[in-house]
């Protein structure tokens, strides 16, 4: 399922017997080495990946590009499967990669949602009591607080200045989505510590989010331009998360019984499942 083409002609190709390895903290590995050979050696190589995608539409494929001067990686994923394997991607082209990478991340990051989820849910209450802008600007001042955590620990972890293992950071990920949800269950109508909790586990976020980085590689020529591009990502995808989050969390709020069916009920919800996560996490079954 994956071929490679040189100017829309489909290359040869010949394959080494799988070789299985033990990943550091994965299941097993299967390695199959692959050997092209193009007929035309003027056009440009496009890869394409058809193996997984059509029995799991979450799929993603990690291509690394080596190149005389260092490599790129670029994802593969439903509908966007082929990789033009030609010169380096040009600055702002892997700019723009960066930056998609970093909006797919938080929108498929369930866990970095729901701990953003909880930390939104009693702003219906604010919006309907003092204003849809004193609201926002809450939730801006404790968004700020996760994005500096998290942008400090994501950069040390990209750059190595800072490791930790993955197990235990995905452990502590979780359990911050327990603390917020308990404070919520218990004192919603508290939040002066939101902005510090936030800063606090904004920290451990950040080396869940260099998480993915480890598998994409910074290209070596762009590090700190891709960092970057990856953050804003994030931020992108945050704010539009917030921006959508207010409307029917306002409109809830003056519905009767918010407080308790949304805020502390919806709370429960993800007490429990966040503490179902931290323990699969803690024991390695996740």
């Amino acid at each position: 399922g994956i071929t490679l083409t040189r100017g829309g002609m489909p290359c040869t190709v010949t394959s080494t017997p799988p070789v299985e390895l033990e990943g550091d903290e994965a299941p097993a590995r299967l390695v199959v080495e692959l050997d092209y050979a193009c007929a035309d050696t003027t056009a440009g190589l496009t890869l394409h990946d058809a193996t997984v995608f059509p029995t799991d539409a979450r799929h993603e494929s990690f291509v690394r590009h080596r190149f005389g001067t260092g490599e790129e990686t670029r994802v593969l994923r439903v509908g966007r499967q082929d990789a033009d394997l030609g010169e380096p991607a040009s600055l702002p082209s892997l700019a723009w990669q960066f930056v998609i990478e970093g909006v797919d991340h938080l929108l498929t990051g369930y866990d970095h949602l729901l701990f953003l989820l909880s930390l939104l849910l009693t702003s219906g209450e604010t919006a309907k009591n003092a204003g849809r802008r004193k609201a926002l600007r809450d939730i801006g001042i404790v968004v700020t607080a996760f994005t500096l955590g998290h942008s400090i620990t994501l950069f040390a972890a990209a750059l190595g200045w800072v490791l930790l293992p993955t197990r235990l950071v995905e452990s502590v990920i979780a359990g911050s989505i327990v603390v917020v949800a308990v404070l919520n269950i218990i004192r919603p109508e508290e939040r002066r510590e939101m902005p510090y909790l936030a800063l606090f586990f904004g920290l451990i976020h950040g080396f869940g989010f260099s998480g993915v980085l480890s598998e994409l590689g910074l290209p070596a020529r762009a590090r700190v331009l891709s960092l970057l591009s990856f953050n804003v990502g994030i931020e992108l995808a945050q704010l539009a998360c917030v921006a959508i989050a207010i409307f029917p969390l306002e409109w809830l709020a003056r519905q009767k019984g918010y407080r308790n069916w949304v805020v502390r009920g919806g709370s429960v919800v993800i007490a429990i499942l966040a503490s179902f996560w931290m323990f699969e996490r803690i024991t390695g079954r996740g």
